[in-house]
């Protein structure tokens, strides 16, 4: 397999011959505001920086305007308000309001494993209650396992971030939230949307927080004769996923063989995609089960903290042991309730 390597720093290129296999990362990169080409337009003299430049700031006292929805933009918000920023100096642009985990009930640790793996019990068994995906996501809200800015609007993005209470409430002080869309162009005295126009200000800082982090990518097949392509196979986890790749291809013989042990899951970007993430990584967890020598290195892997904490709690630990008796019957249905809900859909 040829390939060809650009350095960042020289923009010297140069051809690559893998001896067994290219592992081809690139496919699951992420996107860096201070890298990214901007998304919007702006006029000349309109002050526009990446996020990354706003600890740079200094001296000035700004009316800042934040663009962008995502972890990134709820990072920036923060950052001002915990560094003196008055609420009222803030603008933030929000396209679409986003599902957020709460934070707190996922620490899994031994310190919180009753409040984490109860999470994770209510959320399967929440799964197997769900009338609707709507009805799942109102139902996971009423439990407490996932948060929202605004309950008088219904999120349409979901890209599996975290939210404590806390930092919701602080968000909440930010009273100039424009809902219209994506940002078209901005021009000194105006900020054209997807859906109107609304007037702004010479002196406006925008803090460009538009970065995909995980740009939305169709999964691919993983294992190919002469290329690995890295992605998740179990959703949200990284580096436990190409953990799972590289045990597979140095164990199992046959690409067809380890693609149905791995099928690729693709980063969620709307809350029903989710559930698709979710019946993916059931599926590929049954089929490791199947594989007794893949099972028995699972069980051992570090980077799986969940599973670790749950084969550490002894037989006499009568609590620990009934939450995860709820997790296990709970599993049962929630993948059959899972396919139904997004036939549904």
């Amino acid at each position: 397999w040829r390939a060809h390597a650009t350095s960042l720093v020289t923009g010297e290129r140069r051809a690559v011959k893998a001896r067994k296999k290219l592992v081809d990362a690139t496919y699951a990169a992420v996107e860096v505001p201070s890298l990214q080409k901007r998304k919007f337009q702006t006029d000349e003299g309109v002050r526009c920086i990446p996020v990354n430049d706003l600890v740079r700031i200094s001296g000035e006292t700004h009316c800042y305007c934040i663009i962008g929805a995502g972890k990134t933009g709820v990072d920036a918000c923060l950052w001002l308000l915990e560094n003196g920023a008055d609420p009222d100096s803030i603008r933030w642009i929000v396209p679409r309001d986003a599902w957020w985990i709460n934070r707190s009930k996922v620490q899994f640790t031994q310190d919180f494993f009753e409040t984490s793996f109860t999470y994770v019990a209510d959320l399967l068994e929440a799964i197997g209650e769900a009338a609707s995906i709507n009805d799942l996501f109102l139902q996971f809200e009423r439990r407490d396992l996932w948060l929202r800015l605004d309950r008088s609007i219904t999120p349409t993005m979901f890209h599996g971030a975290t939210m404590s209470k806390g930092e919701l409430d602080k968000l909440r002080l930010i009273k100039d939230v424009v809902r219209r869309g994506h940002v078209q162009v901005i021009h000194r005295d105006r900020i054209v949307l997807e859906e109107g126009t609304i007037s702004a200000n010479d002196d406006w800082l925008y803090v460009d927080c538009t970065a995909a982090g995980i740009p939305p990518r169709k999964a691919k097949v993983i294992f190919e004769p002469e290329k690995i392509t890295l992605q998740w196979v179990k959703w949200g986890r990284s580096a436990l996923s190409a953990a799972v790749l590289g045990y597979v291809e140095a164990t199992i013989d046959g690409d067809d063989l380890k693609n149905d042990l791995c099928q690729p899951i693709s980063p969620p970007r709307t809350p029903a995609d989710w559930v698709g993430t979710f019946i993916t990584t059931a599926r590929n967890e049954k089929r490791w089960s199947s594989q007794q020598n893949l099972t028995k290195w699972a069980r051992s892997l570090r980077l799986d903290v969940s599973a670790s904490l749950a084969s550490e709690v002894m037989p006499d630990d009568a609590g620990r042991m009934a939450i995860l008796q709820r997790v296990r019957k709970a599993s049962q249905t929630a993948v059959v309730s899972a396919t139904r809900l997004l036939a549904d859909l």
